[in-house]
Parts: C-alpha cells; structure tokens; sequence
C-alpha cells in the first residue's frame, strides 16, 4: 500500500470481505450491496479449451463459495448492487450489476471520452469479452437457475461506462485505490449524485490517493472482520515502544522482504 506502488489484487480481495462485513451491519438499507473478491473473473472462465459446462459449473461454485450458502445472497432476493472487481492487464476496474433496473456498469478511473465500443477498442476488447460473457452467459444463465427476476431482461442489457469527473490520463499506478474508492462509494446513481471525495487528476487528487492508502490499510487491519485484529493490535503496541533505530531497521528488512510476503 506504499505510494507509488500497484495495490496487489490480495489488498483488494480484503477490502470486498471488508465492505461485505459492513453491508450486514447496515439496517433497512435502500441499497443492498454485495462485493466479490478478483477471483470470480479468472482467465478460466474464457479458456475455451475448456468445456463450457464445465466453466459454468466453477463460477456457479465460486458464487456458492463467496456467499457461504446464504439462501437470500445465492438467489440474490435482497441483493440490488453486485461489484465484480476485475484485474486484466495489471489494471483494475470495477463491472456493477444493478439487478433492479437492470444496468450494467463499467467503472473504471481510466480517462476516456469515447464511446464505450470505441473506448475499449484495441487490448480492452478482453473487457468487452469479459463484460459480455459473464453478462449474457455465466450470470444471466445462473440468474435464470435461481428463478431472479431479472434473468431475461439482463441478457439484452447494454454495458455503459460510468461517467466521472476525477478520471485519469496520467495516473498507471493507483487504479486499484480508485477500485476501492469507487467500491466503498458508488450507490447505483451514476454522477448526478455520486460525490466519492476525489478530485480532479492533480497533485490534490494525488494527496488524497495517497491518504486513501493510509485510511484503507488502517480499515483493513483494525476492522472487527479482520481475525487478526488483536494480533495486530498487540504487535503495534510492542512496536511503538521500540526505538527510531530499531524501528528503521525494521522498515528496512520489511521492504528487502516484501516479495516473500505475497
């Protein structure tokens, strides 16, 4: 989570059991959310070596596996908003699924004033791929098995991508802190009312970014879903008693050490 560095999709998974722990906590909620985690859209899924069925039976396995069997989550009863986050060309980008309208969006920090057809024109077109085939394929085929609502009219529903005033042309590093900005704020309003705290593309914008850094991490690590808390709590406090010495050479071993801590 250092500035300057890309958020590995591991920070990005927590973040989506971070969200998903305080969409129960909420009451009477107007809109219910649910987040799932990068591996639901795996290079598995358009592997067409592999018998569709098969594919199908593995996402219709991941869906069971995130919700925990929860009945009212698998037939998405009370389900309004699903975020899939999705990693593709070390880049990060969010499809939403409002299942009450229906809508498909695509929210991604990337600058474009395109069309979406052409936006995602050249190497995006495994996002138009990745887009359409959970869309008309894997998610509307599993809608239809739970008997949602929405089944039908899903399939012809056509992929936008959301309009923002904070895109970027210049920023490659931070797409992941805009994946989960953009989940912890987005409503299903499109820009009309969504206000996510950002700025437009500047050193202020950056400030904030890095700020985020700081604000997701510490959620991360103290939050009541993290098994870990105490644990990490504990070992802050011991760490705080150390020295400035001691605790630059702690900072120091950490970074040589990084890679062994994926």
């Amino acid at each position: 989570m250092q500035p300057g560095l890309w958020v590995h999709t591991h920070v990005i998974d927590a973040w989506t059991d971070i969200l998903n722990y305080e969409e129960k906590l909420k009451s009477n909620s107007i809109v219910n959310r649910y987040f799932y985690d990068t591996s639901m859209v795996r290079q598995f899924i358009f592997d067409k070596n592999i018998p569709f069925n098969e594919r199908f039976d593995k996402f219709e396995a991941n869906i069971k596996d995130a919700m925990k069997k929860d009945k009212e989550l698998l037939t998405f009863e009370k389900v309004h908003l699903v975020f899939l986050p999705v990693h593709q060309k070390n880049h990060f980008y969010i499809i939403c699924i409002n299942l009450e309208e229906p809508v498909i969006d695509v929210i991604d920090n990337r600058n474009s004033v395109a069309k979406f057809s052409r936006a995602y024109r050249d190497a995006p077109n495994e996002l138009k791929m990745t887009i359409s085939f959970l869309q008309k394929i894997l998610f509307s085929r599993y809608l239809m098995r739970v008997n949602h609502k929405s089944a039908s009219t899903l399939e012809g529903v056509e992929p936008k991508r959301v309009n923002m005033n904070w895109c970027t042309r210049d920023n490659h590093v931070d797409c992941g802190i805009f994946c989960m900005c953009h989940m912890e704020t987005y409503m299903g309003d499109k820009t009309v009312n969504w206000t996510c705290g950002l700025p437009k593309e500047s050193k202020q914008q950056q400030s904030v970014l890095n700020d985020l850094r700081i604000k997701y991490l510490t959620k991360i690590l103290l939050s009541d879903a993290n098994t870990y808390r105490s644990k990490i709590i504990a070992q802050t406090a011991k760490f705080a008693k150390k020295t400035n010495e001691e605790i630059k050479d702690l900072l120091n071993k950490g970074w040589e050490k990084r890679g062994e801590r994926i």
